[in-house]
């Protein structure tokens, strides 16, 4: 099947459950309220005392990457509890393809979400220091965190159950954002292949910023062949359909 086809297909998908589960998706827009909200009353307390940029960074960042970490996982998660896994790998030999597609889906719902929080750092932060942030920081990190979890979701297929192993990894993520790697040097360079650590808004173009697309691009090719890999073993010992 055509990717585009496959690509409409999921945004009806997405519109669907939106429409028919319209409690939760209420629920999510009053708690992204609530959070941008909290997120005004935060950035404007914090640009007052000169670190406005680090709390854009706390305030913008996370909703995004953290969505992107979790979303291959979380999307296998959901088919093996509405039992629609075999159907899905009926219909292909392998759901990578699939993967890619609902979290570029998953990226752009949760991009509609913060729309309000983003217009707030646009306020804030000025609209070109906006844009320059989400170039330098914001897509290179989320591409490495989406690689990384697609070893998850792989491991999700071998173990079946994960527990809170998702939530636990995700914290780790958060607590590297406050670790710090020199700038002087071969750090200044080598630093942007670790962009999980010390992330923060970006006020510049700093030296070597695209090579955290660079790294971005190994993560998700690791991701990606190490999800094959524990695909091929979940199929080899039958456990595509167990549960």
């Amino acid at each position: 099947m055509k990717t585009g086809t496959v690509l409409k297909a999921e945004i009806r998908r997405v519109l669907v459950t939106q429409r028919r589960y319209w409690v939760s998706t209420l629920t999510n827009l009053i708690v992204f309220g609530v959070v941008s909200v909290s997120a005004w009353v935060a950035l404007r307390k914090a640009f007052f005392q000169g670190k406005g940029m680090y709390a854009a960074s706390a305030a913008l960042l996370w909703p995004l990457v953290l969505a992107g970490f979790g979303i291959a996982s979380d999307e296998l998660k959901e088919d093996m509890n509405l039992g629609t896994i075999e159907q899905i790998y009926l219909s292909a030999p392998s759901v990578l393809r699939l993967l890619h597609l609902r979290a570029l889906v998953n990226f752009l719902e949760t991009l509609t979400f913060t729309a309000p929080m983003l217009s707030i750092g646009g306020y804030y932060l000025g609209w070109s220091t906006l844009g320059r942030w989400m170039v330098v920081q914001v897509l290179p990190l989320w591409v490495s965190l989406y690689g990384l979890g697609l070893m998850l979701a792989g491991m999700l297929l071998v173990y079946r159950r994960l527990g809170a192993l998702t939530n636990l990894l995700g914290m780790a993520v958060m607590a590297l954002a406050v670790v710090t790697l020199p700038e002087d040097g071969a750090w200044n360079w080598l630093r942007h292949l670790f962009p999980m650590i010390g992330a923060s808004a970006a006020a510049d173009w700093p030296d070597g910023w695209w090579l955290r697309y660079v790294a971005a691009a190994a993560y998700l090719a690791i991701g990606a062949w190490t999800f094959h890999h524990l695909e091929a073993k979940a199929k080899r010992l039958g456990l595509i359909g167990k549960y």
